[in-house]
């Protein structure tokens, strides 16, 4: 019976572990975020952040999309703005919620992508 606890303890530690991770991460990554500079680097921030937390956070995730989204357009960062939109419907996917919302959000995406001529982005986003 104790090896057994021991046994499940051990397996709940060990699978807490990559959230502490991820958390310490994100937690650097806001710590980073200047709101008050207006650059790519804060846009590619917020879509790290986003990206960290789509499967743990979703609410958080896409407004840290919408956040480089909103930026990106701001100073016209293509780059930013694709995948921002992207991001936004990420935490849908994985949430198995394939509705008009999510597909609006992916088609803004490789619509900016394939006007910036960014055959990665067009390739990630027709694979999905």
């Amino acid at each position: 019976m104790k090896l057994k606890f021991l046994i499940v303890f051990a397996l709940a530690t060990l699978y807490c572990l990559p959230v502490l991770g991820q958390n310490r991460k994100v937690d650097s990554l806001r710590a980073l975020v200047d709101v008050n500079k207006k650059d790519s680097t804060v846009v590619d921030r917020l879509l790290e952040i986003s990206l960290l937390l789509n499967t743990t956070e979703p609410k958080a995730a896409q407004e840290y999309a919408q956040q480089a989204i909103d930026l990106a357009s701001e100073i016209n960062y293509k780059r930013g703005m694709a995948y921002g939109y992207k991001n936004l419907g990420l935490p849908l996917y994985f949430k198995g919620e394939l509705n008009n919302e999510l597909v609006s959000h992916w088609e803004t995406s490789l619509d900016i992508c394939t006007e910036m001529g960014d055959k990665q982005g067009i390739s990630n986003l027709q694979s999905n």
